[in-house]
């Protein structure tokens, strides 16, 4: 018998524990990793699946104005904290909200605020 530390699942899970989450190797093993290398339109479809789940307003559109379709203050903050560790290459502050902001107050327009905040 295999001492239970060898065993497959085991080691796997402690690999899991000890790899960065912003290092690429770890999408293996967390689907919503890091997002940079997402294409445009599935990088938009992502922000907008994780506001949906986070507010739980299935019903949310891109083109639609958070605050008027029910996101709360709240729950942007925890979407653009999210965001901040999904997006390392971009400038998101963590001080300011942008997510839901003056700017940004669709998905579409954070996404276009995105492409002018590259690092």
């Amino acid at each position: 018998l295999k001492p239970f530390w060898l065993k497959p699942v085991v080691l796997q899970l402690a690999l899991v524990a000890l790899l960065p989450q912003q290092d690429p190797r770890f999408a293996l093993f967390d689907k919503m990793g890091d997002w940079m290398n997402m294409a445009e339109g599935e990088l938009k479809e992502n922000i907008l699946k994780l506001a949906r789940e986070t507010s739980n307003i299935a019903e949310l559109k891109p083109d639609e104005d958070m605050e008027n379709a029910g996101v709360d203050s709240m729950d942007a903050s925890g979407i653009q904290k999210d965001l901040i560790k999904k997006l390392p290459g971009y400038n998101i502050p963590d001080e300011t909200l942008v997510f839901m902001g003056d700017d940004c107050k669709t998905i579409d327009a954070f996404c276009d605020w995105l492409k002018n905040n590259k690092k």
